[in-house]
């Protein structure tokens, strides 16, 4: 499906491994990922499976390295991943979740010199994205971190990947806390699984990042999603939807409502999606201005 609406165009989206990090940054906030390719640091732009890769003179390098680095960046990608079904089993005991990261996981036991882990999940793009990298940060109260990674590779737009890892580790998994990096193409993308309040503040701060140093500027969107075809209807017809909303000083959409709908269920799901969205406001004389506009969603059954 597209969107289209008065002085507002879609922003374009810009197009692991698994072993041990040594940590160069806390691991709070975005990041970038970096591995320790012989003498230097090279950015991991993808993986295959195990085995990080880097671009160098314009071909991909396959790093034979363990010892990652993370190091702070400005921004996020601008594109939300979505993650569904976590499941993590330490040992024999087996956690699985619904909602963000955000709550300490607690367990004690020990398994000769080192424990295993397993990990599962389903993750989804709004968009189609390619050389995306999964990072396991495992972080434990008692003082050490550890970063393991996998490539997965290739996201077709709204179709579910499944992603499955399972790993021995030399520590002793106790008290531990699992937090869930994404990246893309070398840049972390947000995810679902970062606290709502993070995400918000995080896109909070490039919102004012673009507007800063602007005097005038038209409305235009920062993080999008285009809506999910209505599982409800069964016809597979095309249809459209045009909801108004109002986007304030800080890029946030407010009372979204339908103006029209070829039907309900394309209304709802216009709906949904925009409430998700972030914008950079408009910008009159160097101060940003609220905006009321419209926009038209199209939906195209899926094939």
């Amino acid at each position: 499906m597209t969107a289209s609406g008065t002085g507002l165009k879609l922003a374009r989206i810009l197009g692991a491994a698994l072993g041990l990090a040594a940590l160069a940054a806390p691991l709070a906030g975005q990041n970038l990922l970096y591995v320790e390719n012989g003498d230097k640091l090279s950015l991991v732009r993808r993986a295959v499976e195990s085995t990080p890769c880097v671009l160098e003179g314009g071909k991909w390098i396959e790093v034979l390295g363990d010892r990652f680095v993370l190091k702070q960046t400005e921004e996020y990608l601008p594109v939300l991943i979505t993650v569904h079904n976590r499941y993590f089993k330490r040992g024999n005991r087996a956690i699985t979740d619904s909602g963000p990261a955000g709550d300490d996981y607690e367990v004690n036991w020990r398994t000769g010199s080192g424990d295993q882990f397993a990990f599962d999940a389903d993750f989804e793009s709004p968009f189609a994205l390619d050389n995306v990298v999964l990072m396991l940060s495992l972080e434990s109260k008692q003082g050490w971190n550890a970063l393991y990674l996998w490539g997965i590779g290739h996201l077709d737009a709204h179709q579910s990947r499944y992603v499955s890892i399972a790993k021995t580790v030399p520590q002793k998994l106790r008290e531990i806390h699992l937090v869930l990096h994404i990246f893309v193409d070398g840049k972390e993308a947000l995810n679902t699984q970062i606290p709502a309040g993070k995400r918000s503040a995080a896109l909070g701060r490039m919102v004012n990042s673009r507007i800063s140093a602007v005097q005038n500027a038209e409305l235009q969107p920062l993080l999008q999603e285009p809506p999910d075809y209505p599982a409800s209807i069964k016809t597979k017809i095309k249809g459209n939807a045009v909801v108004s909303f109002r986007v304030d000083i800080h890029g946030r959409v407010l009372g979204a409502a339908v103006t029209s709908a070829t039907d309900p269920a394309f209304g709802t799901a216009a709906l949904e999606a925009i409430r998700q969205w972030r914008f950079v406001p408009r910008v009159t004389d160097g101060i940003p201005v609220d905006t009321s506009t419209e926009m038209t969603f199209a939906f195209d059954p899926p094939s």
